[in-house]
């Protein structure tokens, strides 16, 4: 029940997102992927990005930003904005996925994941979609459903869902990702080349038969 809208701001994108519904719907008195209340479940959220906006060296190939910066916090509202940081994997121009190798993917998910775990937040919800691209920059966003030094439980977070949340393999699936965006792209390709050959064809036929 919570919302986001990407706004520009002085020729700048930014993210707003807020945690109060507008229409006072019953069921968003509490968040259905953290089983916490909007103003709990703004405060982890708000917890999160500050405690990853911290400088945290895992290692040399680690270097730069793998999450949101949090640029702006307004508790009375519940709202916070954040960078914004390009569109999600299954979102984004296949061009650009494809012009990062797997390796790039791998070490991008393994640094990534050292970088939560170093800082205590788990993420529970690592995937192609909640991962956003800009330029060659990948970025790993929404924390609905994470904790920060154990908080909420993972009991509250399965039990609020009615299911089992497994942790999946982020750089595979990053990559498979990649996989299906790049096999579509070469599809499109063969399809306009031969649609064009064939346009190309058809004209010279006329002119011939003039």
């Amino acid at each position: 029940c919570y919302w986001t809208k990407v706004v520009e701001e002085d020729g700048t994108r930014t993210v707003h997102k807020g945690f109060k519904d507008p229409l006072r719907r019953r069921g968003c008195r509490w968040n259905h992927d953290s089983g916490l209340r909007p103003p709990e479940a703004y405060a982890l959220e708000v917890a999160i990005l500050e405690r990853l906006n911290e400088p945290r060296n895992v290692s040399r190939e680690c270097a730069g930003r793998f999450f949101p910066r949090l640029l702006r916090r307004h508790d009375v509202n519940l709202t916070f904005v954040q960078s914004y940081d390009g569109t999600n994997l299954l979102e984004s121009p296949s061009t650009a996925q494809c012009a990062l190798s797997n390796q790039d993917l791998t070490r991008f998910a393994t640094c990534a994941e050292a970088i939560l775990e170093a800082a205590h937040v788990v993420h529970y919800d690592l995937k192609a979609k909640n991962t956003v691209i800009q330029g060659d920059r990948l970025t790993v966003i929404d924390f609905d459903l994470a904790t920060l030094d154990g908080y909420p439980s993972t009991n509250d977070l399965s039990d609020r869902r009615y299911r089992t949340r497994k942790r999946t393999d982020y750089g595979r699936a990053l990559r498979e990702a990649r996989a299906a965006r790049c096999a579509l792209e070469r599809k499109s390709a063969v399809l306009w080349n031969r649609d064009n050959r064939r346009r190309r064809e058809a004209v010279g036929a006329t002119r011939r038969r003039e």
